[in-house]
């Protein structure tokens, strides 16, 4: 069975300490928080391969979701980490079924979509 780049990731244990980096850099400021943030989007970007070790998986997305949903929130609408916290949220919420049962939940799904500003009427 072939496995991912991501799911190497997972079992080094990466995207768990990309999650202490979050919880972390509040205070550092938004370019450190932002490469982060970027690294999280990189690493998840292959996450849809399959298997995944699923309760890795599952710790590292209830861990991280709250971590970038927040970025959301307090960073400028549409500025770098804004757009990256929303990217990576977005591959999420598009991945595998299970994915998208834990975003809804740990509550999150409802917060990501209110976070998406609407585009206006063409």
């Amino acid at each position: 069975q072939s496995r991912t780049a991501a799911d190497r990731l997972l079992e080094a244990g990466v995207l768990a300490a990309c999650q202490s980096a979050l919880c972390y850099q509040l205070s550092v400021g938004d370019s450190l928080h932002l490469a982060v943030v970027q690294l999280v989007e990189v690493l998840t970007r292959d996450y849809v391969g399959w298997p995944w070790t699923w309760p890795a998986l599952e710790a590292s997305l209830a861990g991280l979701a709250p971590l970038l949903v927040m970025r959301l929130q307090i960073s400028e609408v549409c500025g770098d980490a804004w757009k990256t916290a929303l990217a990576c949220l977005n591959q999420f919420s598009q991945g595998p079924l299970l994915t998208r049962l834990t975003l809804f939940r740990s509550g999150l799904l409802p917060i990501l979509l209110s976070s998406i500003p609407s585009s206006p009427a063409a």
